[in-house]
């Protein structure tokens, strides 16, 4: 796919590829970053990480009772990405009692993996920093979401996360297929780090569940994203506001 892209961009380029993996840990305890389980849980990741020649960015508390994010160092290689997302799993599952499905909890906010993609000329920098190179990206990746979404949620319990308000006060999760500039209601966000950072330019893709297989995802993102540069793939306005309000209603729903 690069050869592809280079070919048709004239350029040599390479794409980066980073991940969040969201999951819950499973103790009568409420813990938080300061909590000693999750201090040594998360050592022991760093540790194991780096013993498998890759790095843990970091670990934050998401909004879910006792959600935590493991945050993966961005490398050029999808492939790898995807083998360091199921050791670290491995890890977790085997170091403490975790659920990783993307809903386990009707009242609790769901979980996901968090794919950031960015796309970078060997010459110029960041090519999406070129607003038709961004947007056709964007236009390949919300084109295919459709057919790709039994990949990014192969269970019925990952579809119950895309649900219109499932979940009273915790809205940042999607519901149809749309993207927006550091918008988490919609399935693409151009995150605000961007603007601050320009060369930091990626898209944050915000639909695969943590029980998904990040080889499978990967790989239909990055064919996404390939076909719609070749194919100068069009696509909708971004989203501002929550992209479940009756005013989008025209953007088709993952869920219908």
């Amino acid at each position: 796919m690069n050869e592809n892209l280079s070919y048709f961009l004239q350029d040599k380029i390479f794409f980066l590829f980073g991940a969040e993996i969201e999951f819950y840990i499973l103790v009568d305890e409420i813990l938080d970053l300061k909590s000693l389980k999750i201090q040594q849980l998360y050592q022991k990741l760093v540790e194991f990480a780096k013993n498998n020649g890759f790095i843990i960015d970091g670990i934050s508390k998401e909004d879910g009772i006792n959600q935590f994010e493991i945050q993966f160092q961005p490398t050029d290689c999808w492939e790898d990405l995807a083998d360091n997302i199921i050791k670290i799993k491995n890890k977790i599952a085997n170091s403490i009692e975790v659920d990783f499905s993307a809903k386990p909890f009707d009242n609790q906010p769901g979980s996901s993996i968090h794919y950031h993609i960015a796309l970078y000329s060997e010459t110029t920098g960041s090519l999406f920093l070129n607003q038709k190179i961004l947007y056709n990206a964007i236009g390949g990746l919300l084109k295919n979401m459709p057919k790709d979404i039994k990949i990014f949620a192969p269970t019925k319990n990952c579809l119950k996360r895309y649900i219109p308000n499932n979940c009273g006060k915790h809205i940042h999760y999607p519901t149809n297929y749309s993207w927006g500039f550091n918008n988490r209601t919609c399935a693409l966000r151009i995150p605000n780090s961007s603007g601050i950072h320009p060369q930091n330019t990626r898209i944050e893709h915000r639909l695969s569940s943590p029980v998904s297989d990040p080889h499978k995802c990967l790989e239909a993102i990055v064919d996404s994203v390939t076909q719609g540069i070749l194919d100068n793939s069009a696509t909708i306005e971004p989203i501002y506001g929550n992209a479940f309000d009756y005013q989008y209603n025209f953007i088709e729903k993952i869920i219908k």
